[in-house]
């Protein structure tokens, strides 16, 4: 029995999923992750057969067939929340947990310690590099603080302090404007994370509470939002949000905890 946890892959536009699980060369005994909770999913965008997932307590695995087989990298232990690649240089890793982040230069064999937190009750909880430059790192905490480095997480500094827990930092391309989780609502900056401003996200029926964020790329404008008053969309930067129609009958809205864009296809 694999459980039902781990990774699940979809061939078919997520029509069909099947559960990719299985730990390779384990002293020829069978091994999966089925059983883990994954935090985060990161792939190499060079080579989409390659997925690094974070786990909640077992530390960070690595596929290179598409999810055939996980291999377990330099970190083998705890629970990691925030996980990052290079663009441009895919052999970079940044993870964080607890009060530390983590570097890997080689693809994740093997990790440095490049911060350490010696304030109390600090956890990282997200790390982003900025797709403009990227010696630059941003990472959030829980506590709201957002911590900056400028060269490959060598140095760090505190960039600037939210309100909430710094759930995920979306930077965009070719653009000073960044988005933010804190708590449960949604920030927005337009100097690249120095100075940040919260977003109402607000229907007749109500004030939503922000369970995921994912933006399109090529647009900072427009938003695609899970909250506890369903699935919104934003076409100006989370000024005004529409609500969009699930295949679900319910006589509240359903509450939607993740979405994602597809980066190719606007559809």
């Amino acid at each position: 029995a694999t459980h039902d946890g781990g990774v699940f892959r979809s061939d078919d536009s997520g029509a069909t999923w099947n559960q990719k699980v299985f730990v390779a060369n384990v002293k020829n005994k069978a091994q999966t992750i089925g059983g883990l909770s994954i935090n985060t999913l990161v792939m190499d965008p060079n080579d989409h057969a390659t997925v690094y997932a974070a786990t909640a307590g077992n530390g960070i695995y690595k596929t290179t067939d598409a999810g055939e087989h996980w291999n377990v990298t330099g970190i083998n232990r705890g629970g990691w929340s925030g996980l990052a690649i290079d663009p441009t240089s895919t052999a970079l890793l940044y993870a964080g947990s607890g009060g530390s982040i983590l570097k890997s230069t080689d693809s994740g064999k093997t990790w440095s310690t490049v911060y350490v937190e010696t304030r109390p009750d600090q956890a990282v909880q997200s790390i982003t590099v900025d797709p403009n430059d990227a010696t630059r790192i941003l990472a959030g905490m829980n506590t709201g603080v957002i911590l900056e480095s400028r060269d490959y997480g060598n140095t760090w500094k505190i960039l600037s302090v939210i309100t909430g827990n710094v759930r995920s930092i979306i930077v965009f391309p070719g653009s000073s404007t960044a988005y933010a989780q804190a708590g449960t609502g949604l920030v927005r900056s337009t100097d690249s994370g120095t100075t940040w401003a919260p977003i109402a996200v607000t229907l007749p029926e109500g004030t939503a509470t922000i369970n995921g964020l994912s933006t399109f790329p090529d647009s900072p404008d427009e938003l695609m939002a899970g909250t506890s008053l369903g699935f919104l969309r934003s076409h100006d930067g989370g000024t005004t949000w529409q609500s969009i129609r699930t295949l679900t009958s319910s006589p509240s809205p359903l509450s939607v905890d993740r979405v994602a864009v597809n980066p190719v296809e606007r559809t």
